[in-house]
């Protein structure tokens, strides 16, 4: 976004403003300042989630995201949810409480009363159907108890049922044989049966009662953690193995009291965490009492719902767990809630997931799935969360103090990590340009130029001056003996405050060899300026001598509004239309420059360019970051967690630990770490389903048909899923790469032969493209395309091809004659058309006279002719006397018959050597070769015979009067000049009364009037 400047017309309004703001003092306000936003995408029915009753959410090692509904088992793709049923050998609908993820591929789906099992490994067969199986229990039907009740011990499904534990194995299929031993199963059938059965021992629930009671089950690195008993903890340690198993209780010695604990987490630090209804249980590693926390706020909606509590960890280690209005999250020991006034959904929330890139996932009660942006990596402000306005400026802070940020509405003071009941400092006015001292004072500037300091200490703050509209303010740090030096940018020039800590400070100081609107300015490090202007580049040295570098009409880039300089020493600077340009220079003389544009670049709008302290250039416009780092471009926008892809002019500061604050036209962001975001990222495109004539594609060979073949596929990205774009192509069909942003193709039909399909994914703006993947199919050819039958239709289409060749000669002799005879009757046709057409493009077809075209043709060769033979030459225009009134009694047949019959007393008329043509309208033009004296005697007679007989018009006879000028040739006359002349001779003829002729000659040599 770039600011709009307030008129100069308003100065005198903004210095009274001015003095009213500076008897306000600062003011507080009680919105919490450490507020941050934080932005969720819905997936929801226009996504393809039929049920929006999430109960869980997972993620399989090919990245589909899976989630569990209350009416069934639903994959997102990263185009659409896709609901799992019968035709993958599940049941079309019923509560599904888990979906389970084993190492080896594997997937368990848990429904309210059932338990199924994938019976493949391998995710990744495109062509697999229907491979679902039941898990079965010795004891009767399966009835899982609630949430929390599953979890994966290796490839083995752990579940609770009636307060049991139980796990699910895996056992290969055999069949007894009379008189051998098992063998395996036959091939088709499924070579594992999944099988369901205690998992304690009858002796180990004996010793340990507490484990015949369990409500919740969870494992972690170091075992199983269980509730059990009575509001306990039970911890399983090396499960699996018999014979160091070992179980251990936790409960009120450990510093947990009786409660129902239901979800455990172990983080990367080793620390433990358990969650109650009303509790969170923390132990370090290698402590052995648990630290209790209460639930900030309590339970809220999620008393009565203690299976639907749920323990997570982000990327940057955080936790998280749901809270009474929204999620809490321990950071820095202190838990904080996260509610809708940071953007989190309302509801009930009972699934918390990161995804494999790092992306938050929440499953929200009759809301659907949502999948926070930038959760962890980015922190938002807006209005909402107490900022001014939401329309952010330019940024500054002095070291560890507020940061303060300039709105539309206000200077505010952002101070990361205060409570949420600190109220923040607050500067009224709208404010643009900002710089902060070492002392901490803040100078701000208007767009309207009122220049304010506001000095912490005291409180106060105090107008120094009210300039043109500032642009830009620069702190110089002090050096030696020269204290704090503010600069100041202005429509009309540069100004300088030569001591910005002064206790007193005076009006700033303008600089008269810099003049101009300055966009851009920046301090090198031994004391000279950089400047950019609407129209220049200057450099201003330390001693103040200023020298003009290069210029919008020397080959700076149009419209120039930012620049930074490289590492390398390259100055960059931004246009707002045309990019980036480089300039390579020696000293402040530039040797040669190159351009950025889009594509490299999102936008050619460059409102920001800025150096990091990593040596990095940020720019951004109206499509969101982009990043050079040395080694290539990077972008990030919205998806990526950006508040706004509309970033605002110059708003850009780094904080010393390297977190980047970025104002947009939403509000400002800040980016915590940009590295996460940058690594080097792949694309993972997938082919979701393929489908031959409505069905899955059988595996094998399969015979040709004029079924249509239709390729599903995506990319299971969905930090990027709007940006995606594809290529396939199908070898044996598609001759190149086709493009498009759909997710599906669709070939009419298969030919026969090795068909080889594959895609890739692309993101254009983050310039990444995926390796294809795809798939073969064999069609086997039908019949009538096999070698033989083609062998023996060729030899019996040579027999007819002789044949027809035979008569096809005496054809071709008969069709040669006929051919020329019609080529001698068409070429006499052709020559009356081409006749007929030189008429039609010289002649006027009402009058018979030259069209204006041929009339001018005519008049160039007749001037010519003058030029060369010395011949006087006379032009004459006529125009019919109140033609128009005739046209307006008659009608414009009536017109026409009277002007047809005109022309024709002038055509009869015509000498040889004269030319008549219809110039326009009832204006006509005659050609005399004539001099002064015959020509007027000439021009007279024509004029008698043309509106000389009355005209009958409708039985009614009407007089008709035409004016006439005339004007001759002239040396170094052109047709324009001649024609000039004879029209004024016209408009006198006319004037004076009209039925007259008025003569050049005549003219020139009668008494002006």
């Amino acid at each position: 976004m770039k600011p709009v400047p307030c008129p100069i017309g308003f100065m005198h309004l903004a210095t009274v403003w001015a003095l009213v703001l500076a008897s306000w003092m600062l003011v507080l306000r009680p919105v919490p300042a450490a507020a941050q936003r934080l932005t969720f995408r819905q997936y929801a029915q226009d996504q393809g989630l039929a049920n929006l009753g999430v109960l869980c959410m997972n993620q399989n090692a090919s990245g589909f995201v899976l989630v569990c509904t209350e009416n069934g088992a639903e994959r997102y793709d990263g185009r659409r949810f896709e609901l799992f049923g019968h035709e993958q050998g599940l049941p079309n609908q019923g509560i599904v409480y888990d979906i389970e993820v084993a190492p080896n591929g594997r997937l368990f789906v848990v429904f309210s009363n059932a338990v199924y099992v994938s019976g493949t490994d391998d995710h990744g067969d495109l062509f697999e159907r229907g491979h679902y199986t039941a898990l079965h229990s010795r004891e009767g039907p399966i009835e899982v108890d609630a949430a929390h009740s599953t979890a994966m011990l290796g490839n083995d499904l752990l579940l609770i049922e009636h307060g049991q534990l139980r796990v699910a194995r895996m056992i290969r299929q055999t069949r007894a044989v009379a008189g051998e031993h098992a063998r395996p199963a036959p091939s088709g059938a499924a070579p594992f049966e999944p099988t369901l059965e205690p998992y304690f021992s009858d002796a180990a629930l004996a010793a340990q009662p507490a484990l015949k009671r369990i409500v919740s089950i969870s494992v972690t690195a170091d075992g199983i953690w269980l509730g059990c008993g009575d509001g306990q903890v039970c911890h399983v340690a090396h499960p699996g193995e018999r014979s160091t198993e070992t179980v251990e209780i936790a409960g009120q010695a450990e510093g947990l009291p009786e409660r129902g604990w239901t979800a455990f987490l172990r983080d990367r630090q080793g620390t433990l965490w358990a969650r109650s209804m009303d509790l969170i249980a923390h132990r370090d590693a290698g402590r052995g009492r648990f630290i209790l926390d209460p639930v900030p706020g309590g339970p809220g909606r999620y008393a009565g719902h203690l299976d639907r509590l749920v323990l997570a960890e982000d990327p940057a280690g955080n936790i998280l767990t749901e809270g009474r209005t929204g999620l809490l999250i321990h950071s820095g020991g202190v838990w904080r809630p996260l509610n809708m006034a940071q953007g989190v959904p309302v509801g009930q929330i009972v699934a918390i997931m990161f995804d494999r890139d790092g992306s938050l996932w929440l499953g929200v009660r009759a809301q659907g799935a949502f999948r926070g942006v930038g959760v962890g990596l980015w922190e938002n402000w807006t209005r909402a969360d107490g900022l001014s306005d939401d329309v952010v400026w330019q940024m500054a802070r002095t070291g560890a103090g507020p940061l303060w940020v300039a709105t539309e509405g206000g200077v505010d003071a952002v101070v990361r990590g205060a409570p949420p009941s600190t109220p923040p400092l607050h500067l009224p006015g709208p404010g643009f340009a900002l710089a902060t001292t070492s002392t901490g004072r803040v100078w701000h500037a208007t767009m309207a130029g009122v220049i304010t300091r506001y000095d912490p200490a005291t409180g106060s703050s105090t107008v120094v001056a009210t300039l043109s509209p500032v642009s830009q303010m620069l702190l110089e740090p002090a050096t030696g003996t020269r204290p704090d030096r503010l600069w100041i940018g202005t429509q009309h020039g540069l100004y300088f405050e030569d001591d910005a800590d002064a206790a007193d400070p005076g009006p700033p100081v303008r600089v008269v060899d810099v003049a101009g609107r300055l966009h851009d300015f920046f301090s090198t490090a031994d004391g000279g300026l950089w400047l950019l202007t609407q129209h220049q580049l200057l450099h201003r040295d330390a001693d103040g001598a200023v020298r003009t570098v290069m210029t919008t009409e020397t080959g700076l880039v149009q419209n120039p509004r930012e620049m930074a300089f490289a590492p390398n020493g390259t100055l960059w600077i931004g246009s707002g239309t045309a990019g980036i340009q480089r300039l390579h220079l020696d000293h402040d003389r530039v040797v040669s420059s190159d351009r950025i544009e889009m594509p490299v670049i999102a936008s050619n709008n460059v409102l920001l360019l800025r150096r990091g302290r990593r040596g990095w250039i940020w720019t951004g416009g109206d499509r969101g970051l982009d990043v050079w780092t040395g080694e290539g471009w990077h972008h990030l926008d919205e998806e990526d967690g950006l508040l706004s892809n509309d970033v605002d002019e110059g708003s850009m500061f780094e904080d010393p630990d390297g977190s980047l604050w970025f104002g947009t036209g939403h509000g400002v962001s800040h980016l915590l770490d940009p590295h996460p975001l940058l690594r080097a990222a792949t694309l993972h495109p997938v082919i979701t389903s393929v489908l031959l004539g409505g069905h899955s594609l059988p595996p094998g060979v399969i015979a040709w048909s004029h079924k249509p073949l239709l390729v599903t596929f995506s990319a299971l990205d969905y930090r990027d899923e709007s940006s995606v774009r594809f290529r396939y192509r199908l070898l044996g069909v598609d001759s190149d790469w086709v493009e498009t942003e759909e997710r599906e193709v669709h070939y009419p039909q298969l030919p026969p032969g090795r068909l080889e399909f594959q895609v890739m994914a692309s993101d254009p703006l983050k310039r990444l493209t995926s390796s294809p993947v795809g798939f073969t199919i064999v069609v086997r050819a039908p019949w009538w395309r096999t070698w033989p039958f083609m062998v023996a239709c060729g030899l019996v289409l040579a027999g007819l091809g002789w044949s027809f060749w035979r008569l096809r000669i005496r054809l071709l002799l008969a069709r040669q004659r006929q051919l020329e005879e019609l080529v001698v009757v068409r070429t006499r046709e052709i020559e009356r058309a081409r006749a007929s057409l030189f008429e039609q493009a010289t002649y006027d077809s009402l009058t018979g006279l030259l069209n204006r075209p041929a009339s001018m043709q005519a008049f160039d060769q007749a001037i010519e002719r003058s030029r060369h033979t010395a011949r006087a030459l006379a032009i004459a225009l006529i125009d019919l006397d109140h033609f128009k009134s005739i046209n307006d009694r008659f009608g414009h047949l009536g017109g026409d018959s009277v002007l047809r019959e005109m022309t024709r007393r002038l055509r009869e008329a015509l000498l040889p050597d004269e030319n008549a043509g219809r110039y326009g309208g009832e204006e006509l033009v005659l050609i005399l070769p004539n001099d002064a004296a015959s020509g007027r005697r000439r021009v007279l007679t024509l004029q008698q015979t043309m509106v000389g007989p009355a005209f009958e018009i409708d039985g009614s006879s009407v007089t008709v009067t035409c004016s006439i000028g005339v004007a001759w040739h002239r040396p170094g006359d052109t047709a324009e000049t001649l024609l000039r002349r004879a029209d004024r001779c016209l408009y006198i003829a006319k004037n004076n009364g009209r039925d007259r002729i008025a003569v050049e000659q005549e003219l020139d040599d009668s008494p002006p009037a």
